[in-house]
């Protein structure tokens, strides 16, 4: 499973969820900053715990 974590802009909390494929993390990704303003970065790690994706605002 692929891992995303979504770190907000005041620090004060993080969201995460885990997805099958590496494709649906980016496009919920977008869509999810599209909607949500408050989200400054997304982190995505692979199964192993590798991060391979980090996206700002």
């Amino acid at each position: 499973m692929i891992k995303v974590i979504y770190i907000l802009e005041d620090g004060s909390d993080s969201l995460t969820y885990e997805v099958k494929k590496l494709r649906t993390a980016v496009e919920c990704i977008r869509e999810d900053m599209n909607v949500t303003s408050t989200i400054a970065k997304a982190v995505v790690f692979d199964e192993n715990g590798k991060k391979i994706l980090e996206v700002e605002r």
